[in-house]
């Protein structure tokens, strides 16, 4: 095989076992318990609607996030027993994916259907919510981009669009600053998920020289 074929392929298998190495650090150490507080925030913003808001309405929302949950927390032990390792963790980027796409969907239309449309100081207080769960996903899901994006994308879009319809000197202040907020994510995200993925590659080529090093010895 010609030098630059090795080269290449070598290049790949680290990009793959980094990819890996990332998706392997959110199932770990990141994401499980971002699940608990989410349900909590929820349970919490429930009661703070409960006097302003259809009990109902409020109820149903609820039961879709926890259900979404219940789900996500399945699939973390599936993970768990399964111990996938190296490459065979990329087959759970897609479940781990798709359970978030719908907790964050659920939250995102979830607060505008929620949303008492009398009461401007209840409307700030979810879009505070929703802003603060999406700044900690932001460390969250730091080492992986592409979740960075979804989530804060899912979440903060609905209630964002839904401010400007209000057309209120307020909430189209409280939209102009959440696009700004979504702006400065994108650049975040990109640094963050550079400074991992660099962290991430150097640990897998000293990995990879000091085993080959092992068998020359």
């Amino acid at each position: 095989m010609p030098m630059s074929n090795k080269k290449t392929d070598s290049k790949d298998e680290v990009g793959s076992l980094v990819h890996a190495d990332k998706l392997q650090l959110l199932y770990q150490q990141s994401s499980y318990p971002a699940v608990f507080f989410s349900l909590s925030v929820a349970l919490l913003l429930t009661v703070i609607l409960w006097p302003v808001q259809n009990h109902k309405l409020l109820l149903g929302w609820f039961f879709l996030l926890s259900l979404a949950s219940i789900v996500r927390i399945g699939m973390f032990l599936r993970y768990q027993r399964a111990s996938p390792k190296q490459r065979d963790v990329l087959e759970w980027e897609r479940p781990y994916l798709v359970t978030l796409v719908a907790t964050t969907i659920i939250w995102g239309l979830g607060s505008v259907a929620i949303m008492p449309t009398e009461s401007l100081v209840h409307q700030v207080v979810i879009f505070t919510f929703v802003l603060g769960l999406c700044g900690g996903a932001i460390s969250v899901y730091s080492a992986h981009r592409l979740m960075i994006l979804v989530t804060v994308g899912t979440m903060l879009l609905p209630p964002t669009i839904w401010m400007f319809y209000q057309a209120t000197a307020i909430t189209i202040g409280i939209g102009v600053g959440s696009l700004l907020f979504m702006i400065s994510v994108v650049r975040a995200s990109r640094l963050f998920s550079l400074a991992h993925h660099n962290n991430f590659t150097l640990t897998r080529q000293l990995s990879i020289a000091r085993d080959q090093a092992e068998k020359l010895a």
